[in-house]
């Protein structure tokens, strides 16, 4: 047994292996925690509409696990090279980027907000507002993970999931046990959106002080290159 659990030791792609599938399992439970608590507290007709809304957030979703993936393998790329400073240059390209994406996502829910509104069933359009902030918002997850799992950092990206999944449990219970129901889940949301996010930038420990612009047109046109699919 011992020499079993020195050969997992030693051989870093499986202990990554473990690591990452481990604290998908452990972070997997705060979502279903989350379910729990909102079939608990939340009335059955709030409850229907939450788990309509996160199926239509599934559609956006696509699009967004495209745009990390193709982060992922560029990030791996500049990583394996050992360039520093593209790194970063990719990295405030990214941001600027999700930001410009998250607000037309934003956009084009609140415009369509009576639409979806009359379409799901919804009488709250303030709600269908509150979701497309938060739909917005979570395009800036898509960077912390997508460099954390380039750049091979596996502990720290182990780290980041379980805390992104425990927020995102964590400020929704909190606030429909105050009281503020289901306005109160996407109200949650873009708050730990953007606490998440921070959190990420921080384990990422990216110094962007003095930070030397480099050109990553080359990356970025191959991130397009790979999001033409769905296109």
């Amino acid at each position: 047994m011992i020499e079993k659990i020195n050969k997992i030791r030693g051989n870093k792609e499986l202990l990554d292996t473990i690591l990452v599938g481990g604290a998908t399992l452990f972070g997997s439970v705060f979502s279903y925690l989350l379910q729990f608590v909102l079939g608990r507290k939340l009335s059955v007709a709030d409850y229907g509409t939450f788990n309509a809304l996160l199926s239509l957030s599934s559609i956006v979703g696509v699009f967004a696990g495209v745009l990390g993936t193709a982060l992922i393998k560029v990030n791996a790329e500049i990583y394996a090279k050992k360039d520093s400073q593209k790194l970063k240059s990719l990295f405030v390209k990214s941001v600027k980027f999700s930001v410009i994406v998250g607000f037309i996502s934003f956009l084009i829910v609140f415009s369509l907000r009576e639409f979806i509104s009359n379409y799901m069933n919804i009488g709250d359009s303030f709600l269908v507002t509150l979701f497309g902030v938060s739909v917005g918002l979570g395009f800036l997850l898509i960077i912390p993970n997508s460099y954390l799992q380039g750049t091979q950092e596996f502990k720290k990206y182990s780290v980041f999931h379980i805390l992104s999944l425990f927020l995102r449990f964590i400020f929704p219970t909190v606030l429909v046990f105050l009281g503020l129901g289901l306005r109160g889940v996407y109200l949650a949301g873009p708050i730990a959106s953007v606490i998440t996010f921070l959190i990420g930038f921080l384990i990422l420990d990216i110094k962007l002080k003095n930070l030397k612009v480099e050109d990553v047109s080359g990356s970025v046109k191959k991130i397009f290159s790979l999001l033409q699919p769905l296109c």
